[in-house]
């Protein structure tokens, strides 16, 4: 799948027309891929239906003949293309054959032996201009990987597009221009054989007023400081040639530092075989040259930023390849996004993102030397180039500089946001020695960021390829673990440190792997809040742990209340609410007996929000705790406006309470705060007799920790609350 991208992004590089840009792209993703055909619909103009542009492989033939619209009032608009095109997002199917959108097309479909398909949105200036279309013999074959992999894709293409259509643009102003200029010129002139005025008729704006067009005699010669464009020697070779030139410019730079520019043409006047000098006519183009350069730019850059964009970077990276390949030096290339950038552009809105990555972009530059660069692929991605240096000191100096200054606070629709990035790094020539390799293994060394928890940066070696081919394996088994329903609950205990007896369970997600056996969460949750996986496998967690807590009861135990933990991408989820009811009611637990666990930072990344989604828990009735307190940024004014019922206290404050005077003062105090605005405060981690001393002493209301009890199965959880209630009555 690389390999077909990199040969998709190389034809993007090179095609000089739009039809060999679609029929490139469409060949090289075909191309040793598991794709039946990829094709690149295009709407008829003054029509909702689609023609193919272009298409590519074995199944290409069939697609010719599909009627297609993208009209949301026919059966033919309503399919994936449709879809794709009006949403402007990516539409899958995994499942051709039962996706009732595709009826008009399951006898194309099974002659064809389609059974998922892809198709996704090429957008240009906002608008939808066609779609990037794949169907596969395979199911399931659109993981959220090759979404991931093909969106950029469609990003390029669209991008290509654009380009297309601002040279078009600029073709089409010199071209009105150069008319404009013929038909109807501010002024004619002539000059005798001595190159001297002798005569000139019209009138022309310079500086912003009407004067008269003898002031443009001091600008076209060539004795008054005027540069030529093309230079002044082959001017002048032309004039004393005698020969006709047609659309000259000359500037002069003004003594405010603008830049003014006439354009003249010219023919030689004879009398008979005699020379008698030139006749022409010019005029003042201006706002003409000022339109191309600010169109030139476009090309070239990032619109929302100013840096340079994905073409002008790989204009750059090249050169610098040859360079350094020539006198044998080294570079680094650095690729960058964003952490949890989508929350805060759906949370916030779109305007604060674009505050967000202007800043990034001017921070960056910042921190940076003259001679590097940083560009704007798209989205949140930066790659930044490090010119010249020998070390990877020197590059992980620059990396540690970028982590510090993207870290610093950023005030976002009146309230302060902090924001990470994850960065990858891969040295030329150590990494590789052309540009597609290089970019895509600073593209993995990225993700191994992520992997190592975000806000750090990874060198692209050898070990990270086979960690990504682990990855893919490990994304492709919880995908199909979540099907199979592989996970199971284990229960932790809670204790009520003044009475002794046991106030509830936290609930605990284990992965029964059919052949590596039991997976702990920190090894598969990552990949799933990356995926998206979180959300069906968050959704179950909640469902089970009331299901599991409802069967206690029944048994006769006792009521206690069980914590869930939510992920960052679960709490954000717009379903959440929804989820979280369906689970209540299905089962008939009571809402109190349901605690839903928020981390610091995930309550902190947007206030507002994060009020709105607990506020509208509780109302439900549910339980909401704080967990690993303490260890981020919140201040108590901030964390008074939360409706929390508990507080956690991060288990490594507990784990030097015996050695570390400031963790215990800095426990005592957030025991101390909890009892103030009377909540329930609950230390993790307790596995020495003196913590839970000192935390019984301190007035802390609950431990949790190996002491009393490790994680437990349902079964023998049950059993330990079953025993201890029997205890609490004997005693």
């Amino acid at each position: 799948m690389y390999s077909a991208i990199s040969a998709s992004n190389d034809a993007i590089l090179r095609a000089k027309t739009r039809q060999e840009l679609f029929q490139w792209v469409c060949d090289a993703a075909v191309h040793g891929s598991k794709f039946s055909n990829a094709s690149i619909l295009m709407v008829d103009p003054g029509t909702q239906w689609v023609t193919v542009a272009a298409t590519a492989g074995v199944s290409a033939g069939v697609v010719r003949v599909n009627r297609i619209s993208v009209d949301e009032n026919l059966p033919e608009g309503r399919g994936t293309v449709g879809t794709a095109f009006r949403t402007q997002k990516p539409c899958i199917t995994n499942d051709f054959l039962h996706d009732e959108r595709l009826k008009p097309w399951y006898e194309v479909a099974r002659q064809a032996g389609w059974n998922s398909a892809g198709v996704f949105p090429l957008i240009v200036r906002g608008q939808s201009a066609g779609v990037l279309a794949f169907n596969s013999f395979e199911e399931g074959e659109f993981s959220d990987e090759v979404i991931a992999l093909l969106s950029r894709v469609a990003e390029n293409v669209s991008f290509a597009l654009e380009n297309f259509l601002r040279q078009e643009e600029l073709r089409e102003s010199e071209a009105r221009f150069r008319s404009l200029t013929e038909l109807s010129s501010d002024w004619y002139w002539e000059i005798d054989d001595q190159y001297r005025f002798t005569r000139i008729e019209g009138q022309s704006a310079i500086n912003g007023e009407e004067v008269p067009v003898e002031s443009f005699i001091g600008l076209t010669r060539w004795e008054s400081g005027l540069e030529a464009e093309e230079g002044w020697d082959a001017h002048r070779a032309t004039l004393m040639a005698h020969r006709s030139f047609r659309d000259t410019v000359m500037l002069r730079k003004l003594p405010d530092g603008k830049k003014r520019y006439i354009a003249i043409s010219g023919e030689p006047m004879y009398q008979g075989e005699r020379f008698l000098g030139y006749r022409g006519i010019g005029r003042e183009i201006t706002v003409q040259k000022e339109s191309e350069e600010r169109i030139r730019y476009l090309a070239h850059h990032d619109g929302l930023t100013g840096l340079p964009n994905r073409l002008q970077f790989s204009h750059l990276l090249n050169m610098s390849i040859q360079l350094c390949r020539r006198y044998q030096r080294a570079f680094g290339v650095m690729f960058f996004d964003l952490d949890r950038f989508k929350i805060i552009n759906d949370t916030l809105g779109h305007e604060a993102g674009d505050k967000l990555l202007k800043m990034v972009a001017e921070r960056v530059k910042n921190e940076l030397r003259a001679s590097d660069v940083v560009a704007r692929l798209g989205g949140d991605e930066f790659v930044v180039l490090v010119q010249e240096v020998s070390e990877k000191d020197q590059v992980a100096a620059v990396a540690r500089k970028i982590l510090a200054a993207i870290g610093e606070p950023i005030v976002l629709c009146g309230q302060e946001c902090r924001v990470t990035a994850s960065i990858g790094i891969a040295m030329f020539p150590d990494s590789g020695h052309d540009e597609q390799t290089l970019m895509k293994n600073a593209d993995m060394a990225m993700y191994l960021a992520k992997e190592q928890g975000k806000n750090n940066y990874q060198f692209y070696t050898e070990a990270i390829k086979s960690m990504s081919i682990e990855r893919l394996t490990m994304e492709a088994s919880l995908r199909l673990g979540v099907e199979r329903k592989e996970f199971f609950l284990e229960y932790q205990p809670k204790l009520d440190l003044q009475s002794g007896t046991i106030n509830g369970v936290e609930a605990l997600v284990r992965w029964q792997h059919p052949e590596l056996g039991v997976i702990m969460p920190n090894y598969f949750i990552g990949i799933a809040e990356e995926t998206g996986l979180i959300l069906a496998i968050g959704r179950w967690v909640i469902h089970e742990a009331c299901r599991q807590n409802m069967a206690w009861k029944q048994q006769g135990l006792p009521a206690v209340c069980v914590a869930v933990n939510l992920s960052a991408r679960q709490f954000f989820d717009n379903e959440l609410i929804a989820d979280v009811r369906h689970a209540l009611e299905s089962t008939g637990m009571e809402p109190n007996l349901l605690e839903l666990e928020i981390t610091e930072s995930m309550a902190m990344q947007n206030i507002d929000n994060a009020i709105r989604v607990l506020s509208s828990l509780k109302a439900m009735g549910v339980r909401i705790a704080l967990d690993d307190f303490g260890t981020g940024y919140s201040a108590l004014s901030q964390i008074k406006r939360f409706p929390i019922d508990t507080l956690k206290v991060d288990r490594s404050f507990i784990r030097a309470l015996e050695s570390n005077a400031q963790d215990r003062a800095i426990t005592e105090a957030i025991i101390a705060m909890g009892r103030t605005l009377s909540l329930t405060v609950v230390a993790e981690g307790v596995e020495t007799t003196n913590q839970e001393n000192f935390l019984r002493d301190s007035q802390c209301n609950e431990s949790q920790g190996f002491l009393f009890s490790r994680p437990l199965s349902a079964e023998k959880a049950g059993e330990l609350l079953r025993t201890h209630r029997r205890a609490d009555l004997q005693a």
